[in-house]
């Protein structure tokens, strides 16, 4: 349950009933959770919830600092399947708060990202696409996701994810952080999860720094 006025809720659990019983497989006690690397969190969300949601393949549009950080949460979660695309090369401030190093310099991010992740995760699947997602390309690759995470840090990408997740009826959940350098300093993220029967216009589409920069000065 996504808890708030309004918020959808999703049933993660295949089997019948308000609260089905967890997978015996997920017992504290067996000796299958005690070898099995994510066994807190599997523990935690039950065995049968940890394969389904590991099973997703999941798409990330946009690998800069916000993406790539991302992209490793994922990684560390035990997600099998990940697609990543970004047409931008590694520059050195990605290796700063980002899941690059400063060897990678000049390379695509999502090829650098998938050879750093390989060293941990080298049974994870990752299709690294180094185009835009309004490429052909991309959006193949993409429109092939179950759930897609928007973080890129350009508008247009923003409403391109957008339109890709409405058009094929993906949910998209769209992350952005920013920071106000007008006047007082601010900062502030915003995360927005934008089920198939909506839209990224429906929750306020992209912000607009000219218009929130006038407002400021009013």
């Amino acid at each position: 349950s996504l808890i708030g006025p309004g918020m959808f809720r999703i049933f993660l659990r295949e089997s019948g009933g308000a609260n089905p019983s967890p997978s015996p497989r997920a017992g504290p006690n067996s000796s299958e959770a005690a070898e099995f690397r994510w066994s807190r969190t599997a523990g935690a969300l039950g065995r049968d919830v940890y394969d389904r949601a590991t099973s997703l393949k999941i798409g990330i549009i946009g690998l800069g600092r916000l993406g790539s950080l991302l992209a490793r949460g994922l990684a560390r979660f035990g997600v099998r399947h990940l697609v990543v695309a970004d047409p931008d090369k590694v520059e050195l401030h990605n290796t700063a708060e980002g899941e690059f190093e400063t060897s990678q310099l000049g390379l695509a991010k999502v090829d650098a990202w998938a050879k750093h992740t390989a060293r941990s995760r080298p049974d994870m699947e990752v299709v690294a696409v180094a185009e835009t997602v309004a490429s052909l390309t991309a959006i193949e690759a993409l429109k092939r996701c179950d759930l897609l995470f928007s973080a890129p840090d350009e508008p247009g990408a923003r409403l391109a994810a957008g339109a890709l997740a409405a058009a094929y009826c993906r949910p998209l959940i769209d992350v952005g952080t920013r920071v106000h350098r007008t006047g007082p300093s601010t900062m502030g993220a915003d995360i927005r999860l934008i089920t198939p029967d909506r839209c990224l216009l429906c929750f306020g589409a992209v912000a607009d720094e000219a218009l929130e920069i006038g407002r400021a000065h009013v």
